[in-house]
């Protein structure tokens, strides 16, 4: 099995964040946020099955949470400038 390859297992898990930030940015496209949700799925799955080594798990703990991190930190700030936009325009 291929998936079980944690090189694919993290182009997964890259293409399905690319696809799913798509859907936010452009919204009301069901078929990049579909897609990204299901090659996050099979991404992570598939780092599940892999066996990890002890001196590797924080890299591996790293590797997934520091790209979500960045999204939700993102996602954060558009919020902070739609919020503030707001403002300036009701003003």
């Amino acid at each position: 099995m291929f998936v079980i390859n944690p090189t694919v297992a993290l182009v997964l898990i890259a293409v399905g964040l690319i696809s799913v930030v798509w859907e936010f940015l452009r919204p009301g496209l069901i078929f990049p946020g579909v897609a990204g949700a299901l090659l996050l799925a099979i991404g992570v799955h598939s780092l599940w099955l892999n066996p990890l080594r002890s001196q590797s798990q924080w890299m591996w703990a790293a590797t997934l949470f520091l790209p979500l991190l960045a999204l939700l930190i993102y996602l954060l700030a558009i919020a902070r400038k739609a919020r503030r936009n707001k403002r300036i325009a009701i003003s």
